[in-house]
């Protein structure tokens, strides 16, 4: 099986945002006429984890648009982050016969599986975005499903370490360096493995003492409740993690009510307080620049939305496209953290979504 792995023109030359949504027909060296709007109406359905997230909305939204540009539509489902929910979508729209490609951020890698493989074997083309389908979300290098026609996916085990080893960069010199870790939920296998990375990194380091481990949903009003709580308990609270930049925003109103610093940078006894966020948001990436934050993993939903929506429309209309195949990180400008650094050699990348 043919497999394109875009990482190299994608560092090359990758145009942000909903204006660049004619992504793979650049990776995968076919002419434009491959791609173009041939008379033929590709519907796809787009399964999204939720309509009330921002994440989902912008990546959406780039899919829909690049559908356009090749005559094609999109229609979105919302997931409402549920695993059965998204499942029995994909079931009804499979069974609709209304369309000829399903693109789906999954809610759950592995109850996924059985659908993907009815959608395939009825002869239609099937995404997995931001994160892959299969039985081992982690093994981004192959498909999670054999004959997947798109898998642009997050290696969240690797995010972990990397967000691990950013705290643990952060409490050099600090001792204890007390730590809150800030998800968004316990019961989600993304969040879950994220935590556990994150945790191995932190525990090699004997300075660091974790004070808390919350889970609030990515709301930041229950963030900032939590932040509040344990400020109240642990004054000299040095560092926030997450998995998601919501969490940040939340527990700065809460810092700073307390009458402390936010900052890119911690500080023995509290006085300043970091975090570091994921997911690269425009707002968050703004707080990177400002010099408030000090990272954030950088996820690119609008780039990867519009890359599968492209692809799929592509395979429908020419069956013998090879499957697209590669990883959020090797298709970001900035690989797969943004910092300060790393934002000012690659001024173009603003973040792909709105929290």
């Amino acid at each position: 099986m043919s497999i394109i792995n875009p990482s190299a023109r994608y560092r090359a030359g990758l145009a942000i945002g909903a204006a660049a949504l004619l992504l793979s027909g650049v990776v995968t060296g076919c002419g434009a006429a491959q791609g173009a709007d041939d008379g033929t109406q590709v519907k796809i359905a787009f399964l999204g984890y939720s309509a009330a997230n921002g994440y989902t909305k912008n990546s959406y939204e780039a899919a829909k648009a690049a559908a356009e540009k090749l005559g094609g539509k999109v229609t979105f489902f919302d997931g409402k982050f549920d695993g059965a929910t998204q499942l029995a979508q994909a079931r009804d729209a499979i069974a609709s016969g209304q369309y000829q490609a399903l693109e789906i951020l999954p809610n759950n890698s592995a109850q996924m599986v059985p659908v993907v493989q009815e959608a395939l074997a009825k002869g239609m083309k099937v995404a997995a975005i931001d994160y892959l389908i299969g039985t081992d979300p982690t093994a981004v290098d192959r498909p999670g499903v054999e004959g997947i026609t798109v898998q642009i996916a997050d290696n969240m085990a690797e995010g972990g370490k990397a967000q691990g080893e950013q705290a643990a960069a952060l409490c050099q010199g600090i001792s204890p360096c007390k730590v809150m870790i800030e998800i968004g939920s316990k019961s989600s296998e993304f969040d879950v493995i994220k935590l556990t990375e994150i945790k191995k990194v932190l525990a090699q380091n004997p300075n660091i003492q974790i004070v808390t481990e919350a889970a609030d949903g990515f709301e930041e009003a229950k963030v900032e409740r939590t932040t509040r709580d344990v400020l109240q308990a642990n004054p000299d609270l040095n560092l926030i993690v997450t998995t998601g930049d919501q969490n940040c925003f939340g527990a700065e109103r809460a810092v700073k009510s307390a009458g402390k610093e936010f900052a890119a940078q911690t500080q023995p006894g509290g006085g300043k307080i970091a975090c570091l966020g994921w997911g690269g948001s425009r707002d968050g990436v703004q707080e990177i620049l400002a010099g408030n934050w000090p990272s954030s993993i950088a996820l690119i939903p609008e780039t990867f939305g519009a890359a599968a929506a492209e692809h799929l429309i592509k395979s429908v209309r020419d069956p013998q496209t090879p499957p697209l195949i590669t990883t959020q990180t090797a298709m970001s400008p900035i690989g797969r953290i943004a910092t300060a650094e790393s934002l000012a050699a690659h001024p173009e990348y603003l973040g792909e979504w709105d929290k």
